[in-house]
């Protein structure tokens, strides 16, 4: 909640008066107070010096009180006065003895939050309700198309519908699974070993958060026939998350590092499917301004593409449809505050589906310049044993958003590729937005 909206709510009768009736002595050095519950304080509050918040408190409740660089606070909580505070504090409250206060009183900086429940919840551990689904499904999406670019490269030729002015013909060598079912790759015929190199940048941009992620991966394959190909990845990925620092106060942290093997095949139909399966071993932080934590966790994922491609009037659309499916165990954990936090084990997954349009490609001296375009849906659902309360984190939970795509891929004329590619997702989601680099080295060997 801004201090503009705690300031009209600033209590004009004088500090002497409140905390007589709250049984406490009146602290010295505050000029004004004003009138909370844990609800209006929510997870994150800063207020102005020589100031006291009146608090009406009830069992459950956890008050974490972040010093920053204010030198001298005191407070009532659970029936105790505490003079001369110097340091953060989390407050379990257990006894309630009616109103009671916390007063800043000098020239620094000081901020509070309040979580609800029994089970008295601490800040870290909503941070890491609120921000898990979001990093899974950015690190599997992620690794789902590394492995859908690496595997492109199984099909090559003619595509297996074509339309033009006089309607749709049928490719017979096609359909028949003669190897020369669709067109991704160009040229000649693929070396049976590829070995690849893929990074990716993601921005994320929200009211109450920004942050990025950071994906690397290698990959080494092989063609067992002229139609499936099979291969293993490792990866290495980086999430760093954090809140605004007045609607959420926060930082979330992730390291993974992962392994995999993934396969693709064309089909008689024309389809190109690719697979993939990959373990993650992960370690988080989190810091919610009065704590910190650190614990461990462990990811399967799943990922499944369907590629088709059908020519346009000289143009090559490729309809895509891909789903990734996460199943993450995290560790339980006690934080630097002595909390408590029981082990979770969160699912995540994402269907997407649209197509990606193929423009007129450019050669040039030592290679091919083919651009493209893309336009999907996609739809996310997630669930989690720890249920997130915190404001402003993308709620991906039976949630649908957009993204737009554009890149290039560059073929050497002496062999390997280069692809490079931007995206905007998040585009109706209403919550975040993000934005996303790619780029692709493949190398036949």
């Amino acid at each position: 909640m801004s201090f503009a909206k705690h300031f009209g709510r600033v209590v004009a009768t004088g500090l002497v008066a409140a905390t007589t009736a709250l049984g406490f002595a009146a602290p010295a050095h505050a000029t004004s107070t004003v009138n909370e519950t844990c609800s209006s304080i929510g997870k994150g509050y800063t207020w102005p010096t020589n100031h006291t918040i009146i608090l009406t408190v009830t069992a459950g409740e956890v008050y974490s009180i972040n010093v920053g660089s204010e030198s001298s606070y005191r407070y009532a909580l659970n029936g105790s006065l505490v003079n001369g505070a110097t340091a953060s504090a989390k407050i379990t409250i257990t006894s309630v003895t009616g109103k009671e206060f916390i007063e800043r009183n000098n020239t620094g900086t000081m901020s509070i939050s309040c979580s609800t429940g029994a089970t008295g919840a601490s800040g870290g551990e909503e941070l890491q309700a609120g921000f898990t689904p979001t990093q899974i499904l950015g690190q599997a999406s992620a690794l789902s198309g590394f492995v859908s670019n690496a595997t492109s490269r199984v099909a090559g030729g003619t595509p297996s519908v074509s339309m033009n002015n006089n309607g749709f013909s049928l490719n017979a060598a096609a359909l028949g699974g003669s190897g020369d079912a669709l067109s991704f790759a160009q040229g000649e015929a693929p070396s049976a070993w590829n070995a690849w190199v893929e990074g990716r940048y993601t921005s994320y941009d929200a009211d109450a958060f920004d942050g990025d992620q950071m994906e690397l991966a290698f990959g080494v394959d092989y063609m067992t026939g002229p139609n499936t190909l099979v291969g293993a990845l490792v990866g290495f990925g980086r999430t760093d998350f954090d809140g605004d620092g007045t609607t959420l106060t926060g930082a979330f942290d992730a390291d993974g590092t992962t392994v995999g093997v993934y396969g693709a095949t064309q089909t008689g139909a024309g389809l190109l499917i690719d697979g993939m399966l990959a373990y993650t071993d992960l370690d988080y932080e989190t810091d919610d301004g009065s704590a910190t934590a650190a614990f461990g966790g462990s990811r399967m994922t799943l990922g499944l593409s369907v590629r088709g491609e059908v020519e346009m009037n000289g143009m090559r659309i490729e309809p895509t449809a891909s789903f990734v499916y996460a199943k993450e165990d995290q560790d339980a954990y006690t934080d630097s505050a002595s909390t408590a936090v029981a082990a979770n084990e969160v699912t995540a997954s994402r269907l997407s589906f649209g197509p990606k349009v193929h423009l007129a490609p450019t050669v040039s001296d030592g290679g091919t310049m083919n651009p493209w375009v893309s336009i999907a849906a996609e739809y996310t659902a997630t669930s989690g044993d720890i249920a997130s309360t915190i404001d402003g984190v993308p709620d991906l939970d039976e949630a649908w958003s957009a993204r737009l795509g554009a890149g290039f891929t560059f073929d050497f004329d002496a062999g390997g590729q280069v692809e490079g590619a931007l995206d905007i997702g998040g585009l109706g989601a209403g919550d975040y937005s993000s934005v996303g680099i790619k780029l692709m080295y493949v190398m036949p060997f």
